[in-house]
């Protein structure tokens, strides 16, 4: 199947409401969280100026060369699927909801994500938001979506 490594996070995307519930809800830390009006900054918290016109909320999974893309989404599957209620109140009040996939590879590499797991993901309605970085890339694995 060739070699990849990958990054997942799970990201909600709101026009307003405050996301600041998520993390605390799903007992996952963000990695990135801000509110629609909130001043937009860098990761480390530098001042880019402007505000955000829409609320966001990131959580990062653990990344690992050795395990697949379907197995983290299976993991990360297992850690949301608890909370399903809360994340159809979400959805039913707009928010939009994806997994950020970071695929980076130098030659050519594929896997399969059966109909099973699409099943799940689609049952959360959770959308797949691929970004794949080749080999004339910087190496994006350790920057946040």
């Amino acid at each position: 199947m060739g070699t990849y490594r990958h990054k997942l996070s799970f990201c909600v995307d709101h026009e307003s409401l405050d996301l600041s519930v998520i993390p605390e809800q799903l007992d996952m830390p963000a990695s990135r969280l801000w509110n629609a009006g909130n001043p937009r900054t860098t990761p480390d918290g530098t001042l880019l100026g402007g505000n955000h016109r829409d609320s966001f909320c990131s959580i990062n999974f653990e990344a690992s060369s050795e395990i697949s893309l379907p197995d983290s989404l299976k993991a990360a599957l297992v850690q949301l699927i608890p909370h399903r209620e809360f994340l159809e109140h979400l959805t039913g009040s707009g928010a939009k909801l994806r997994f950020f996939i970071g695929w980076v590879s130098d030659f050519n590499s594929r896997d399969c994500l059966d109909w099973n797991l699409l099943a799940q993901i689609a049952g959360l309605k959770i959308s797949l938001d691929f970004d794949f970085y080749g080999p004339d890339e910087a190496d994006p694995i350790g920057q946040s979506q």
